[in-house]
């Protein structure tokens, strides 16, 4: 048992004290050391993480026990505040330090919406300048119902007859949170378009031995190729033909169309 005036580091509990003098004689005294309730954080979600990866969500404790006085620590980034500052969705940890010096620990996770994942699948233009591009978007995340904002102003989840070039959707959902998906409408086959043309003139006036031949290249094999003569020949070469002018539509594999007018003299 201890003895001396002194005595420290007691639990809480009654104690007993006995003094006795050099004759033996002796007096006694009990004492209760009453400790403090512990300290309870008392953590709440005041503000929810209505967006993921976005700071607006908050905590806020309310303690209780110890021996008042509390301080804040909020881990991480949270402050030294009964409330946090605007944090993200994950787990925060808070240290509650009373005037004494006596700790209480917890710990709260905050969840939120998954993130909002757009997906776009483009098909390319038919033909290269044409307006014959579509693109068509999907979502997950986030909460439904969601809205779509392109580039263009177009509000649908897919749109049709677009050139080629790039595009953007934002897509905001019920929370108000955005998300922005970039694409790009390829274009299609390469320019449909005359190379070359050979011109035979005619041999003597008034004589119908004209030849002309045209040289193609572009668009997407084979081509199809008319002339306007009276014998509407097809084809890159066009043979007996007058003095005068003559078009030429070409069309390739698919329906990309081309006009090429030669003068015969």
């Amino acid at each position: 048992e201890p003895t001396g005036t002194k005595i420290e580091r007691l639990k809480a509990g009654i104690h007993t004290f006995v003094a006795t003098d050099f004759l033996g004689c002796q007096t006694s005294r009990a004492v209760n050391f009453i400790e403090p309730n512990p300290i309870e954080t008392n953590i709440s979600l005041l503000k929810p993480a209505l967006c993921f990866n976005l700071a607006g969500a908050q905590l806020k404790a309310e303690p209780t026990g110890g021996n008042g006085g509390y301080t804040f620590r909020w881990q991480p980034d949270g402050g030294t505040s009964a409330t946090t500052n605007p944090i993200k969705q994950g787990a925060y940890a808070l240290t509650v330090t009373d005037a004494k010096s006596c700790v209480g620990k917890d710990s709260f996770l905050i969840e939120s919406p998954p993130p909002i994942i757009g997906t776009i699948v483009s098909t390319p233009t038919i033909c290269s300048g044409s307006a014959t591009g579509t693109l068509k978007a999907t979502v997950t995340g986030g909460v439904f119902p969601y809205r779509f904002m392109w580039n263009n102003g177009n509000t649908n989840t897919d749109i049709t007859d677009l050139p080629a070039g790039p595009y953007s959707l934002t897509i905001t959902d019920q929370n108000q949170c955005n998300h922005t998906v970039n694409t790009v409408i390829a274009q299609g086959a390469s320019v449909l378009k005359i190379d070359s043309s050979q011109i035979t003139p005619i041999s003597c006036y008034g004589n119908e031995d004209g030849l002309a031949r045209i040289f193609v290249s572009g668009g997407s094999k084979p081509y199809q190729i008319k002339w306007s003569d009276p014998l509407a020949q097809v084809g890159n070469l066009a043979n007996r033909l007058a003095t005068g002018s003559y078009f030429i539509n070409i069309t390739d594999a698919k329906g990309c169309a081309l006009q090429y007018q030669v003068l015969m003299t």
